[in-house]
């Protein structure tokens, strides 16, 4: 059983799901103004922050072109 999704996708749509319902749950129920939950929802997003950071430094650049066969675009 794996922890994480393998689709980098996934990752971002639970984080993107997780988030919007806790603050719309506690703000039904006036938990905004308990302190554990706003530290709870701020690890979150700082979560997702640090999850969208690593991803993007782990992004390679990608070449559209073969290097065996070079096109000549100067014309």
């Amino acid at each position: 059983m794996k922890l994480l999704p393998a689709n980098k996708n996934d990752i971002a749509r639970i984080f993107v799901f997780i988030i919007p319902v806790t603050f719309f749950v506690a703000g039904m129920f006036d938990g905004l103004n308990n302190f554990l939950v706003k530290i709870l929802l701020f690890l979150g997003f700082a979560a997702l922050i640090s999850v969208a950071i690593t991803y993007a430094l782990k992004n390679e650049e990608k070449e559209n072109r073969l290097e065996d066969d070079l096109q000549d675009d100067s014309h």
